[in-house]
């Protein structure tokens, strides 16, 4: 895989984009149905691009299965960043 560029979000702007609020973000994590930040030193982001996906899962529609699927194939495209 090629390197690619990524840009993070804090917390507020990632409440801002999804309409979450912060129980609801958390809740959605522990459920598998949101992926988890990543920590930078002693601040934790979002992955840019991991939010605007499952943004675009929820406009379609996706079913929790369907959303932990895609969670896990985030997850597992993580380890892949620096191949």
């Amino acid at each position: 895989m090629a390197m690619q560029n990524l840009s993070f979000k804090k917390k507020p702007a990632v409440l801002e984009q999804t309409s979450f609020s912060h129980a609801n973000l958390y809740l959605r994590i522990r459920k598998g149905l949101f992926p988890s930040p990543v920590k930078i030193g002693r601040t934790s982001v979002w992955i840019d691009s991991e939010i605007n996906t499952m943004c675009k899962a929820h406009a379609a529609g996706l079913n929790d299965v369907k959303l932990r699927e895609l969670v896990e194939k985030l997850k597992a495209d993580r380890k892949n960043l620096m191949q």
